[in-house]
């Protein structure tokens, strides 16, 4: 919606009913994912000057945290990302020289991922995460837990879904 302009923001309201007339789940999925895209486009604005998206620094963080142990398989399952999409993510950030695949010696058909010192440099950077903190902090601690729980609720049931 468009709070900037109020006849803007009435047509947007106008629209909604009839988009959903009745239906508190479709309004609810709606303010969800508008929700979602704009922190997104927030996280992306505050990312551009060192050049990272925010799912590369997503994976820089899960790289980092493994101890550079993260399989392409594990960082799929935490993206919630198709095999294919996240080991297609990786070739471009190993092109760009912010990660290494390394093959395990141990299990000769398993891939580690590592950080290069250019990841690694790109990973402090980004771990900030200015736009996040300000975006949250509009929410009590209690309410923060409330909406985790909340979202986890949700997610989860969408997993089921998927299965």
């Amino acid at each position: 919606m468009n709070n900037n302009n109020p006849q803007a923001s009435k047509l947007d309201e106008e629209i909604e009913k009839k988009m959903f007339p009745n239906d508190r789940e479709a309004k609810t999925w709606k303010l969800l994912l508008d929700t979602a895209h704009v922190v997104m486009k927030a996280r992306e604005k505050e990312l551009q000057k060192y050049n990272i998206s925010a799912i590369k620094s997503v994976v820089l963080v899960l790289v980092h945290s493994s101890n550079n142990t993260l399989t392409p398989s594990q960082l799929a399952r935490w993206t919630h990302r198709d095999p294919h999409t996240a080991s297609e993510l990786l070739a471009r950030m190993e092109k760009e020289g912010l990660i290494t695949k390394v093959q395990d010696l141990p299990r000769k058909n398993q891939i580690r991922v590592s950080l290069t010192p250019k990841g690694l440099n790109a990973y402090h950077k980004t771990i900030k995460r200015e736009s996040i903190h300000d975006i949250i902090s509009v929410l009590t601690a209690e309410e923060m837990r409330q909406i985790r729980s909340q979202l986890t609720r949700i997610r989860d049931r969408a997993l089921q879904r998927l299965k």
